[in-house]
């Protein structure tokens, strides 16, 4: 998962808004969705930053897809078979959860709506 996907998935499932995050950059909400969108490379400050607002590390948001990265002393090395949700801190997988536990809830409402109507 590329970071901005990371960014844009962890500020939804804390019900951030994006004009929030934008606020708490101290930048344009057109320049957050670059962000999000990935069309612009992140600083190491500037993740931080991001990190910060979100409450989270900085290295959980770095795209790690197809790399292994040791934060503590930099190597890298191939992993094809890389599983990022297994990777995510305990934290981040409950917010997760939750947040596919929401959606789950809507399509059955949604679900049970539609029923409604096609009986009447």
């Amino acid at each position: 998962m590329k970071t901005g996907e990371k960014i844009r998935l962890i500020r939804e499932i804390k019900q951030i808004s994006a004009k929030q995050m934008a606020d708490d950059l101290d930048m344009s909400l057109s320049g957050y969705h670059k962000i999000e969108r990935g069309d612009v490379k992140l600083t190491t400050d500037k993740l931080e930053v991001i990190a910060g607002v979100l409450g989270v590390e900085a290295k959980d948001l770095v795209d790690t897809s197809g790399l292994i990265v040791n934060f503590n002393d930099s190597s890298v090395s191939q992993n094809t078979g890389y599983n990022i949700y297994n990777n995510f801190p305990d934290e981040m997988k409950k917010l997760y959860e939750d947040k596919v536990k929401l959606l789950e809830d809507k399509i059955t409402y949604l679900e049970e709506v539609i029923k409604g109507l096609k009986g009447r």
